[in-house]
């Protein structure tokens, strides 16, 4: 390896007009290495040029309009701005109830839907206690709950059970499975309203019926 020192104002050809010129702080160190040749220059003045440079360019540019990216604000988000819908469960499949219903939660029918934002909508969910299950779900779908909020007394329950005792569990458990974790899925779990009749205290919202998306397929281009 052979090394040599060549000043800033050797290598520009006299065009540095730093005070500094010939000190250690503008050398540049060249170093030819096996096959290939290594140049690297290193200058306070070239360095200071090159900012004022760029800051010249996108000044007489303008704006980048390709990269002009939309992230929603937290005014966006607000509570208020969001849309009621809601859901009769009754005679409705379990999980495309809660599919459809977790779609809207998290905001993806939104366009303008970020998944680390809370874009999404309320739904309110009617007749939850009347709500379809394929198959012998009924009695082979089981729930597990700790009584104490930790390891220990450990309960066991069917589904049947489950509708008989507390209805409203059965879609708020398979709506939250579909709902990230985390502290935006919490927060994402609150606009769930789920009601085992058909009265709701959610009239002054005026909620748009989507019931009829829950069977809806997707349209073939």
């Amino acid at each position: 390896m052979r090394a040599e020192l060549f000043s800033c104002c050797r290598i520009f050809r006299g065009a540095c007009s730093s005070p500094f010129c010939g000190k250690a702080c503008c050398w540049s160190l060249s170093w030819y290495v096996g096959y290939g040749t290594f140049y690297i220059f290193l200058g306070f003045h070239g360095l200071i040029g090159g900012i004022v440079s760029a800051a010249a360019a996108a000044q007489s540019l303008g704006a980048d309009k390709w990269n002009d990216t939309y992230y929603p604000t937290a005014s966006d988000a607000a509570s208020v701005h969001k849309d009621w819908y809601i859901v009769d469960a009754e005679g409705k499949t379990l999980g495309r109830v809660a599919s459809l219903v977790a779609n809207h939660i998290r905001g993806k029918t939104s366009p303008g839907y970020t998944p680390s934002m809370d874009m999404g909508s309320f739904v309110i969910v009617i007749n939850a206690n009347k709500i379809d299950v394929t198959g012998r779900k009924e009695q082979q779908k089981i729930y597990h709950r700790h009584t104490v909020g930790r390891p220990g007394s450990w309960k066991r329950e069917t589904l049947e059970q489950v509708r008989a005792r507390i209805p409203e569990r059965i879609l708020e458990k398979a709506v939250k499975g579909m709902l990230p974790k985390g502290r935006i899925g919490s927060k994402l779990f609150n606009h769930l309203k789920v009601y085992k009749g058909s009265s709701h205290p959610h009239e002054a919202q005026k909620p748009k019926d989507i019931t009829q998306l829950v069977d809806a397929k997707p349209s073939v281009q």
